[in-house]
């Protein structure tokens, strides 16, 4: 059958624009980590400040569902490259917890208690993670398959133990349909503790940087050499040498200290909140008369006042010190020749 009216296809196209390959699609935004900028409350609750959320005293319930939420985005994706934020893996190691809430949930504790412990035991629990994979890599692996899952799930083994799977009792059965409901509890947590994951989605729900990562490696090689920052040792311009700082922090307190003993002991002493070293030599010089006039950034010269008093015992010159039965020492000669 030929139709009578045959239409002409043409395209809009020019052939230059034919031949130019298309774009490739923008990968799906790579999820923010909710923890950033996490603090722990003495009442136990958390406070939460960073670029994008400012929180205050939240319940541990409130972050966990913040974590919930940032692992089930992950189960929807594949991994995102840890060496670089803008690209996305081959892996769908973290599609396991797609349609697993109760594993979500018992991933989330786990990330949590990791972030409530100390600075250095979070230092060692990544160092052991790191060492136990660096044993089941394969030397023979072909990278054109993906990364390696080489590391175990965190899991919270408390919340396995105080919590049921949702939908086994009565008051939890609602009727929904889901992966969990086919399983019983034993099966689905060894299953999820069977589950192995590669390296980008271990480093990203822990938010172990890139650079971290190169000192963590240090650690788990057997290099336990402490680094120091780059500009350890260094003087900055105009800096004074740490003999000189003591000296300088000592003759402040010697001075606080006479002018303590010149109180009453039922006179109430109050000192500043904030006042820097240089503020406090500023104030000490205008008592006595002295005018601070800052003619460079790094030193200050010092003009005396026409009319000024000194504190009693101390006197202008050394003639009026020998006077008055003073004895004129060293460190008197050097104070008066302030």
């Amino acid at each position: 059958h030929f139709s009578t009216n045959p239409t002409v296809l043409t395209s809009a196209r020019t052939p230059a624009e034919r031949a130019k390959p298309k774009p490739k699609p923008k990968p799906p935004p790579k999820p923010e980590f909710p923890l950033i900028g996490l603090r722990k409350r003495k009442n136990e609750n958390y406070d939460i400040e960073s670029k994008s959320q400012k929180m205050k005293d939240i319940s541990r319930d409130d972050v966990i569902t913040k974590l919930n939420d940032f692992i089930q985005q992950l189960s929807h994706t594949t991994c995102p490259c840890n060496r670089d934020a803008r690209k996305m893996t081959t892996c769908t190691c973290m599609k396991f917890l797609e349609d697993k809430p109760f594993v979500v949930e018992s991933v989330s504790n786990a990330i949590l208690d990791y972030y409530d412990l100390p600075a250095l035991q979070r230092k060692h629990y990544a160092v052991e993670r790191l060492r136990y994979a660096e044993i089941g890599k394969q030397e023979d692996h072909n990278a054109m398959s993906g990364p390696q899952r080489i590391f175990t799930l965190p899991l919270s083994y408390s919340y396995f133990e105080q919590h049921d799977l949702p939908g086994t009792t009565e008051e939890d059965d609602d009727g929904e349909d889901s992966s969990e409901s086919n399983v019983n509890k034993q099966e689905l947590i060894g299953q999820a503790f069977k589950h192995r994951i590669c390296s980008h989605a271990f480093h990203t729900i822990h938010y172990i940087s890139q650079a971290r990562l190169q000192t963590l490696n240090k650690y788990s090689s057997g290099d336990l050499s402490v680094g120091h920052h780059g500009n350890a040792g260094k003087k900055w311009a105009g800096g004074k040498k740490y003999s000189e700082a003591y000296d300088s922090l000592r003759d402040t307190l010697n001075m606080l200290t006479e002018e303590y003993r010149q109180y009453e002991k039922n006179d109430d002493i109050i000192l500043p909140l904030q006042i820097s070293k240089r503020k406090v030599y500023e104030r000490w010089q205008n008592e006595r008369g002295w005018k601070v006039t800052r003619r460079w950034t790094k030193t200050d010269l010092l003009d005396i006042g026409e009319n000024w008093e000194v504190l009693p015992g101390f006197y202008k010159t050394e003639e009026e010190a020998i006077a008055n039965g003073g004895d004129v020492r060293n460190a008197a000669k050097l104070a008066v020749s302030w």
